[in-house]
């Protein structure tokens, strides 16, 4: 009994340059195996204690033989407890790619409602008003304008690029032009 406690005692320290997820295999089966016998030794003492006239030397060696079995588990058990320190919990692959999606369609779910609220165009406008988010198009439409003010071939030079570069504004000028 004692040979097979000494040999488990020497493979859990074989396996201390194992990774921890091995230490902690081999400390449950060290100790299931302690426990066992253990038991079983609990069970010779009762024996020996109901009998009429129990020997104490067998009472005696198991009892010392258990509390040996005892402190070997419960040093794996202290062995577990520092091995799990060193466990790290893994992600499934989906898990974290479903995290990110979720974090997207709650984004473009909260970019959605506010400017369903209108407050999307409120802050567009207040962004606007700063000289902010100002495309470079419409910029460049504003310095012609500007610059046209007193030369009338100027003005039709920005009307020109303002219709090439903003489809919309293109309708829209047509429209008002066959009007006129």
């Amino acid at each position: 009994m004692i040979n097979k406690t000494v040999l488990s005692v020497v493979i859990s320290g074989c396996l201390l340059a194992c990774s921890p997820t091995a230490r902690i295999a081999q400390s449950t089966v060290d100790i299931r195996a302690n426990a066992h016998r253990s038991k079983e030794r609990f069970d010779k003492i009762h024996a020996e204690s109901v009998k009429p006239t129990p020997n104490l030397g067998i009472i005696t060696n198991q009892s010392k033989v258990g509390a040996r079995e005892q402190e070997i588990i419960i040093g794996e058990t202290n062995d577990i407890s520092v091995q799990l320190t060193k466990v790290e919990d893994s992600v499934p692959w989906w898990a974290n790619l479903l995290q990110w999606v979720m974090i997207c369609l709650s984004i473009l779910g909260a970019i959605g409602l506010l400017w369903y609220t209108g407050l999307g165009t409120l802050i567009k406008k207040l962004l606007n008003n700063l000289g902010l988010l100002i495309p470079e198009r419409k910029k460049t439409a504003a310095k012609l304008l500007e610059e046209s003010l007193d030369d009338p071939v100027k003005v039709r030079e920005a009307i020109a690029a303002m219709r090439a570069s903003d489809p919309t504004f293109d309708a829209a000028y047509r429209k008002v032009h066959k009007k006129g």
